[in-house]
């Protein structure tokens, strides 16, 4: 199995590759007032608003670097190419896909209610710790960030 890897803050991490649509450079947010802080905004992606959220800042408090290998992940949310939505996931160093199986990955030992997204590790001199992208958000963000269009009745603003 392929895990695209990347980087929060000094920790290495990874996420499915079948899970990735494409990873993009770091480009200007639109941002949304009164949305957590690790809600960097909305991007434009082949003329579609998709949010994107901060790992660095989900994670540890801190916006991710702005250097040449801070990108953004685009991923199916839920994981699942069937379904039409997507996230965007800044990330730091993403550089490279691995080759790991799913038991590779080790139940780490602690289990955090506020990380629920945190998944098995796997040790091979450094650790790279499993993201479940599915678990990043919790439920009420779901529903503002992917929220159905009103009926079509309405006037848009």
């Amino acid at each position: 199995m392929l895990f695209l890897q990347f980087w929060i803050d000094k920790d290495r991490y990874a996420v499915p590759a079948g899970q990735v649509v494409e990873v993009v450079p770091l480009v200007a947010f639109k941002r949304i007032p009164r949305a957590p802080d690790y809600v960097r905004g909305l991007i434009n992606y082949r003329g579609r608003p998709v949010p994107v959220v901060d790992l660095c800042t989900l994670s540890f408090r801190r916006p991710c670097e702005r250097r040449l290998s801070t990108r953004i992940i685009l991923a199916h949310y839920p994981p699942s190419p069937t379904d039409n939505k997507l996230i965007g996931l800044v990330a730091e160093k993403v550089l490279e896909v691995i080759r790991l199986e799913e038991r590779d990955f080790l139940h780490p030992g602690i289990q955090l209610d506020e990380a629920p997204f945190l998944k098995g590790v796997h040790a091979d001199g450094d650790m790279v710790q499993w993201i479940a992208v599915d678990k990043l958000l919790p439920e009420e963000l779901i529903g503002i960030l992917f929220a159905e269009e009103r009926s079509s009745s309405s006037e848009a603003p």
